[in-house]
C-alpha cells in the first residue's frame, strides 16, 4: 500500500539566499538553501543546527577561459591563475559544507571518472610557487611585464556564494601573482548571453551531471566549441581520446582514457581552472 500524500501544493518562491533565510526564519518557507556566510550561525544555533543537512550533488565548480582574449591566449598564463587558487581555503573559510578541492573537471563519484590520486602528475594543484613560476614563463613569451598585461575580467552571475568565492580569487591572484582581477556580475540570464556572445577572460561556471558518467562532463561540455563550451577552446587530441572511450566497455580502459583528457583540459591546454566538487 502507497500511502496518501497530505500535500495539496508545492509553492516554489524564487529568492536570494539571505532572503530565503528570512523567510525561513519568519516561518514562511518551509525548505531552503541557506547563505553560507550564515552557515557558522545556523551550525551554533540549537535548533536550527538539527534542521540543517548536507548533501553531495555530482557537480563541479570551475572558471572558464576566454582562451581568444589576452592574455588567456597563453595557456602558462591560464595555469598561473588555476594554480593560484587555494581551494581548500574556499572550501574552509567560504563554503563550510563538506566540497572538497577539484584537480579535474569530472566529478570523482561518476563512472569511469578518474582520481588525481590514482594519476600522479596529472590535473591541477592549487600551488603558489608554480604560479609564480608559470607566469614568468607566460610574460616571457608575451614580451611583457605584469603591469603591460591587459585589463583582465572576472564574470559571475549574481550571487552572494558566487561573489565571496570571486572575491577570494580576486585576493589570491593579487598576493601570488600582483595582479589585480576586476569582477563583474550580471543577472543569470544576461550572463547566460554575455558567455555566448563574448566571455570575458574568466567565467564562473559550474556542471551537474545529466547521467552519472564521465562523458556526461567531458564530451557533452567540452568536445566542440559552444553550446556547453564557452571557453573558445578545442583540442583535436582531447577528442580523439573521449570519443574512444565512450566506445569502449571496460571501465578501467576509459577511466584511463579520461585521465588523459583530463589533464590536456586543466592542465596542458589549462582552458578552464577547477575549483570544488
Amino acid at each position: 500500500n502507497h500511502p496518501q500524500s497530505k500535500i495539496d501544493e508545492v509553492f516554489f518562491k524564487f529568492l536570494d539566499a539571505p532572503e530565503q533565510l528570512k523567510e525561513y526564519e519568519a516561518g514562511t518557507m518551509d525548505v531552503i538553501e541557506p547563505p553560507v556566510s550564515e552557515l557558522d550561525r545556523l551550525k551554533a544555533d540549537a535548533a536550527r543546527s538539527k534542521e540543517l543537512s548536507f548533501a553531495s550533488r555530482q557537480c563541479t565548480y570551475y572558471y572558464a577561459y576566454n582562451v581568444e582574449k589576452p592574455p588567456f591566449d597563453n595557456v602558462h598564463i591560464r595555469r598561473a591563475f588555476s594554480m593560484a587558487i587555494d581551494r581548500q581555503s574556499i572550501i574552509d573559510n567560504i563554503l563550510k559544507g563538506g566540497q572538497s578541492p577539484a584537480g579535474y573537471f569530472s566529478y570523482p563519484g561518476l563512472l569511469a571518472a578518474p582520481h588525481q590520486e590514482d594519476y600522479p602528475g596529472t590535473g591541477i594543484k592549487s600551488d603558489p610557487e608554480g604560479a609564480k613560476a608559470e607566469l614568468e614563463a607566460g610574460l616571457k613569451e608575451l614580451g611583457m611585464t605584469v603591469d603591460q598585461l591587459p585589463q583582465i575580467s572576472l564574470l559571475y552571475n549574481t550571487s552572494a556564494a558566487h561573489k565571496a568565492i570571486a572575491e577570494a580569487a580576486q585576493q589570491m591572484w593579487v598576493d601570488t601573482l600582483g595582479i589585480n582581477v576586476q569582477l563583474t556580475s550580471q543577472d543569470f540570464a544576461v550572463y547566460l548571453q554575455t558567455r555566448v556572445d563574448d566571455p570575458p577572460q574568466i567565467t564562473r561556471a559550474g556542471w551537474c551531471s545529466d547521467y552519472p558518467d564521465t562523458h556526461n562532463f567531458l564530451s557533452d561540455v567540452f568536445r566542440v566549441k559552444g553550446g556547453n563550451n564557452n571557453t573558445r577552446w578545442e583540442n583535436p587530441e582531447f577528442t580523439k581520446l573521449i570519443d574512444e572511450a565512450v566506445q569502449l566497455t571496460d571501465t578501467k580502459a576509459r577511466t584511463d582514457l579520461y585521465a588523459q583528457a583530463e589533464d590536456i583540459l586543466v592542465n596542458k591546454d589549462a582552458a578552464i581552472a577547477p575549483v570544488y566538487f
